[in-house]
């Protein structure tokens, strides 16, 4: 029985899930730290915060995104992935970079921040190496799968871009040089908040979203404007500094038009959803709804509030993005589960592995630490420690509802032996 449970599991898992599982630790951490922080007096400008910002960005959503492309580029573009070995080498050396980052910004040590960043590097070109192969073989292929494969080609510029930043910006700490440090957060913040993160999770979940709802939206041309409109406003973004306030009022409202025809065109298909598992639908619409709300923040704090850009940055992390990464999470990440134990035709559809008692409280809980987390930002009150006490209840719930979607896969495993 055991040797047969063994065979199931020596198939190839369709996403790396060590990749997923450390960014899975990553998230539960980040609500710990804040914990942390909060009890200390948080203070939104401090190391401690920018060491947050980066466990969330890098650990967490950054890890599970590069992970999952090794599954999503091929399946998108139907193009093999090239060198794939080389690409999860880089993966490994990324999250030993990112999380030696959060080390280094949480205990101060400026003096090793630059070597941490530098290793995010190393990982990232061996990443993107492969990836830039595979995708080029795409480029020539059917119009659409081509169109594709320049989208991914985009974020990844992007992220290089930030990643480039970031880094010049832990040798200035280091070297004491202040050039870079004046105008390097705001272009690193656009560049790898907008233009990785926010687009890639856009172009993804336009496809995704199609087995968590039971189709996709028939308005293609609703997309392609938006994340145009996003792309070209992040370049306008991160040339603030040198365009000037207007520019980055014009850029921020631009892309701030983009998300909201995305999110409304999302929240059109979520509403006429013909799978019954709700929970993703749940947390994907919450999404779109913080995203909106981040929309407003980020183009009153381009207006010159620069009160609101905590609020800002948390809601648009946990709020946007996290809320959309739990949503497939939730999906297709418990299809992974399933698929691990019972082999690559199985079809269980997840919401027969979750408890739904569990994945329900999971989502009032995040709702409610995004809220607390928000209005404590928003108005400097103490409210913050609850939003890291309901953030971190949350995760451990999902935990229990991911341990229970494992136990059962296997178990009718066991019952088929």
């Amino acid at each position: 029985m055991t040797a047969a449970i063994s065979r199931v599991r020596r198939g190839k898992p369709w996403i790396p899930p060590s990749g997923l599982i450390v960014g899975h630790l990553a998230h539960g951490l980040s609500w710990v730290l804040l914990w942390r922080m909060a009890a200390n007096g948080i203070q939104t400008a401090s190391m401690s915060a920018i060491a947050w910002v980066h466990l969330v960005a890098l650990g967490w959503f950054t890890l599970i995104a590069l992970s999952v492309m090794l599954f999503v580029v091929p399946q998108f573009v139907e193009i093999e992935w090239r060198g794939e070995a080389w690409a999860k080498l880089g993966l490994v050396l990324f999250a030993l970079g990112a999380f030696a980052m959060v080390v280094a910004f949480w205990n101060n040590g400026v003096a090793w921040l630059w070597v941490a960043a530098l290793m995010v590097i190393i990982g990232l070109v061996l990443y993107f190496i492969p990836a830039a192969i595979t995708l080029s073989a795409a480029f020539l292929g059917q119009r659409t799968e081509a169109a594709i494969a320049r989208a991914f080609s985009v974020v990844l510029i992007f992220l290089g871009a930030a990643a480039a930043v970031g880094f010049g910006m832990a040798r200035s700490l280091y070297s004491g040089s202040a050039l870079l440090l004046t105008v390097g957060p705001s272009i690193h913040l656009s560049l790898a908040g907008i233009g990785w993160l926010t687009l890639l999770v856009m172009g993804v979940s336009t496809r995704t979203i199609g087995p968590i709802t039971g189709h996709r939206s028939p308005r293609r041309w609703v997309h392609i404007a938006a994340s145009s409109l996003v792309a070209v406003a992040v370049v306008g973004l991160a040339l603030g500094p040198w365009a000037g306030s207007g520019a980055v009022r014009y850029a921020s409202l631009a892309c701030a038009i983009g998300l909201a025809a995305y999110g409304v065109d999302l929240l059109a298909v979520l509403a006429t959803a013909t799978v019954t598992h709700r929970t993703p639908q749940a947390f994907a619409a919450a999404a779109i709804v913080w995203l909106l709300f981040a929309c407003g923040l980020g183009v009153l704090v381009a207006s010159g509030s620069t009160k609101l850009a905590p609020a800002f940055v948390f809601v648009g992390l946990i709020g946007w993005v996290g809320q959309m990464v739990i949503a497939h999470q939730y999906h297709i990440g418990v299809r992974l589960i399933a698929t691990m134990a019972r082999g690559d035709d199985d079809e269980t559809h997840p919401e027969n592995l979750l408890h739904p008692g569990l994945s329900w409280a999971t989502f009032v809980l995040f709702q409610l630490a995004i809220g607390l987390g928000c209005y404590a930002l928003l108005t400097q009150s103490a409210s913050i420690v609850g939003a890291a006490i309901a953030g971190l209840t949350g995760w451990i719930v999902m935990t229990a509802n991911m341990f229970h979607a494992i136990v059962l896969a296997e178990r009718s495993v066991l019952r088929a032996t």
